[in-house]
């Protein structure tokens, strides 16, 4: 079974990683690429188009199966 993460946010909104880490903790973003890795629990590693990865916390009931 294969599984994704669904978003409401329109890609034309989403900022880079590198954009993402200048802002405070907690901030809500919108960020377009691959989860590369599943850490652990709700943690995931998550890489965009130019190869930067920031840990992000998905929580499982935002997950499409």
């Amino acid at each position: 079974m294969a599984g994704g993460f669904v978003s409401n946010h329109k890609s034309e909104n989403a900022i880079s990683i590198k954009e993402a880490l200048k802002l405070n903790d907690d901030a809500k973003v919108v960020l377009e690429g691959k989860i590369k890795s599943h850490i652990k629990s709700d943690k995931y590693e998550f890489a965009d188009k130019n190869g930067d990865t920031i840990v992000a916390e998905i929580d499982n009931n935002k997950w499409a199966m």
